[in-house]
């Protein structure tokens, strides 16, 4: 009766599978076909994995800084309205799957918010385009320019004439403050990505 313990754990193991999972020369040495053959259906359903390669957040966030470069690179040197739409909204693509992968965090949130200035620039540009008048560009879009350091005193002297339009306004006295904070979010950002590698 004392050798029954050591005959049913015996048993049990030839009889697991993942008891039989090892290599295919290890099945080869098995001489009985059934447990051969279920060493071989071990090794089909748990095959060895390779170690997940550890992505870095400087790699994760690249894309997302490198479509933030482009923005603000279009906004020192100089582009059209047209063009710097088409430009927000192709690399705000990249940003947006780019964000989708990245842990919550500081280097998240100041690309999240370097993306939000580009985009308000393009809005405020497109309804300055869009609106034919000062006073209802402002009444529209106050949520929006309201976030950024726009001269208020620019603004009041641009709507003091009666059906002023926005055509008129020095369109740079909007737009810079937002393209500035998406300058100064994105150069955090690089900062942060730098730190942590």
């Amino acid at each position: 009766m004392k050798f029954l313990p050591a005959v049913l754990s015996a048993s049990i193991a030839m009889t697991s599978p993942a008891l039989y999972a090892g290599s295919s020369q290890d099945c080869m040495q098995i001489k009985q076909d059934r447990q051969r053959l279920k060493c071989y259906d071990a090794n089909a359903r748990s095959p060895e994995q390779a170690p997940v390669p550890r992505v870095s957040l400087r790699a994760q966030a690249e894309p997302a800084l490198k479509a933030l470069r482009k923005i603000n690179g279009s906004t020192e040197l100089g582009i059209s309205m047209l063009d710097y739409s088409h430009l927000v909204l192709e690399q705000v693509s990249i940003i947006d799957e780019a964000l989708r992968d990245m842990p919550d965090g500081e280097l998240k949130d100041a690309i999240a918010k370097s993306r939000e200035a580009y985009i308000d620039a393009r809005t405020l540009w497109g309804d300055m385009f869009s609106m034919q008048y000062v006073s209802l560009f402002l009444e529209q879009d106050k949520a929006i320019y309201s976030k950024y350091n726009v001269d208020r005193q620019y603004l009041d002297t641009a709507n003091s004439r009666q059906f002023a339009k926005t055509i008129d306004m020095n369109m740079s006295m909007i737009l810079k403050p937002a393209w500035e904070v998406g300058k100064e979010r994105l150069e955090r950002a690089e900062k942060i990505a730098n730190d942590k590698g």
